[in-house]
């Protein structure tokens, strides 16, 4: 998906690593022409000539899958030695803001939500810092967190209710699109970063 989207906004040179083989087979005939490799992002080196390095990085939905501390400073470390300075890593995760109502979560064995300020941690010691934060959902997303309680269990029904209608192809074609412009809306509104699930995280490499 986001090869293909860095692709149409033609990029000079393209780079595309995952975990999973099965995605590294079908990425190698989509992308013929590109470098695709598979990698556990949090070891080194990473399966990149040494000396390359790019203007954007992009890591979206991939950082809370190494749930080990050390892995996840390893993974800043290796992304930090291949982009530019004055390039842009863009992260996309589930992050907490840590502002207003943020009720105790149990997530999953395999995956792991930090708080922004870890992110920011890792990231200035690695010599990165954070320009924005925007949302990546509002309404379509699990929340996280919310200005208060009440509003936790207003967007938490709501995305209950949507996991009902989704699943009817009827509903969903009906509903579907208005939610999604719903969600444009309500992504603008929360523009400052402080969004109830999901982030858009874009740190600079400093020269």
């Amino acid at each position: 998906m986001w090869l293909k989207f860095w692709r149409q906004h033609s990029v000079g040179r393209l780079a595309g690593l995952d975990f999973a083989q099965p995605s590294i087979e079908r990425l190698k005939v989509q992308f013929p022409d590109d470098l695709i490799a598979q990698a556990d992002v949090s070891v080194a080196p990473l399966p990149l000539p040494d000396t390359m390095r790019f203007d954007i990085i992009s890591a979206f939905d991939v950082l809370l899958h190494i749930v080990d501390p050390h892995g996840f400073r390893r993974t800043i470390a290796n992304l930090a030695h291949h982009c530019l300075p004055g390039g842009w890593l863009i992260i996309s995760d589930p992050i907490v803001g840590g502002r207003g109502y943020v009720p105790a979560h149990s997530y999953e064995i395999d995956n792991k939500v930090r708080s922004l300020a870890e992110y920011r941690d890792v990231l200035m010691a690695h010599g990165f810092v954070i320009e924005s934060v925007r949302p990546a959902t509002v309404l379509l997303s699990s929340p996280l967190e919310a200005p208060n309680r009440l509003a936790f269990l207003a967007l938490l029904a709501w995305w209950k209710a949507t996991g009902l209608w989704g699943r009817s192809n009827i509903l969903a074609s009906l509903i579907g699109p208005a939610a999604m412009k719903a969600d444009q809306l309500a992504c603008r509104l929360y523009a400052n970063g402080n969004g109830p699930s999901a982030k858009i995280v874009f740190a600079r490499k400093l020269d």
